[in-house]
C-alpha cells in the first residue's frame, strides 16, 4: 500500500508492509517492565476507527519515547506507515486477528475536532454459557464510580471502580 490511501482497520491485514489509518486512540499505556517504575520499554494503545472496529498496537522504545507529549486518549490522528502483524497469541487486549506495529518509519499526526465522529470505547459482551472456563460466574449486582487510589507499590495514583458480583445460584 503506498501514498496517502487511509484504510479503515477491518480492511487491514499481513499482506501488505505499511498501512496508513485514521483512528482514536481509546487507550494508551507504558509497558516499564514488571515493577512499571523503569524506563518505556513500549508503549501499548488500543484504536478505534470511526465503524468502531479496535486494533491493539504496539509502540517500540525509540518511537514511543517520542510520541508520549504527542499521543492522548480520546484524540484522533492519522497514523501512516505502521506494519500489520498477527496479533499476539496471549494476552489479547482486543480480539483482533491483527495488531500495529509502529517503526521508525511511522508517522502520527492529529486531526483536531473530528473525536465526534468516532466511537470513544469498545466491548464484547458474552453469555455465561459462551465462557469456555470461567473464573467467576455470577451476575453484576453494582458497580462504583471511579475513584483515584495510591498504592505504595505504583509510582502514581490509579484510577478503580469496584465491580460487586452475586453467586449465579443465589
Amino acid at each position: 500500500m503506498s501514498g496517502q490511501r487511509m484504510s479503515l482497520l477491518s480492511q487491514i491485514n499481513d499482506r501488505e508492509m505499511f498501512w496508513n489509518a485514521k483512528v482514536l486512540v481509546s487507550r494508551m499505556w507504558h509497558y516499564r517492565g514488571g515493577t512499571d517504575e523503569g524506563a518505556i520499554m513500549h508503549t501499548d494503545i488500543v484504536v478505534l476507527d470511526k465503524e468502531g472496529t479496535h486494533m491493539y498496537g504496539r509502540i517500540p522504545t525509540e518511537p514511543a519515547i517520542s510520541l508520549q507529549d504527542v499521543l492522548q486518549e480520546g484524540s484522533v490522528y492519522i497514523m501512516k506507515r505502521f506494519m500489520c502483524k498477527p496479533s499476539k497469541p496471549t494476552y489479547r487486549v482486543v480480539d483482533s486477528p491483527f495488531m500495529m506495529q509502529f517503526t521508525r518509519f511511522t508517522t502520527v499526526d492529529p486531526v483536531v475536532d473530528d473525536e465526534e465522529d468516532f466511537p470513544y470505547c469498545t466491548y464484547s459482551l458474552m453469555s455465561f454459557s459462551d465462557i469456555p472456563i470461567p473464573d467467576v460466574i455470577g451476575r453484576i449486582i453494582a458497580v462504583t464510580d471511579i475513584v483515584v487510589v495510591h498504592s505504595q507499590h505504583q509510582a502514581g495514583p490509579s484510577d478503580t471502580r469496584t465491580v460487586v458480583l452475586q453467586d449465579q445460584m443465589y
